[in-house]
């Protein structure tokens, strides 16, 4: 299954904040890849059987490089799957808030 095969939220997500108070690679990969799995679960099992070494390691010894590119494709993802006229990212006032946060458009 691809991205573009994903499914989008429906307009309840609309400005659901998804993770909090945690800027450590860990937590956030822990909650984004715990979201996806609830609500793509046939995605996250093939995006885990990718990565299972990683999950399945000391965190702390894990190559940084594998560690940005699992949190990196997580947010893709989650991206991928924002309701309409969302993108997942970071609040603005809050680095440490991730969120499917609704773009007003001005005309």
């Amino acid at each position: 299954m691809t991205l573009f095969q994903l499914n989008q939220l429906d307009d309840k997500w609309k400005n659901a904040v998804i993770s909090s108070g945690t800027l450590r690679p860990k937590d956030l990969i822990t909650t984004f890849f715990n979201f996806v799995r609830e609500t793509h679960p046939t995605y996250a099992q093939s995006f885990y059987e990718t990565w299972e070494d990683i999950f399945n390691e000391d965190w702390d010894n894990a190559d940084p490089d594998d560690i940005n590119q699992i949190l990196s494709e997580l947010c893709d993802v989650l991206d991928t799957i924002a309701p309409i006229g969302c993108s997942f990212q970071s609040i603005e006032s809050d680095g440490a808030c991730f969120a499917f946060v609704y773009q007003i458009e001005e005309d």
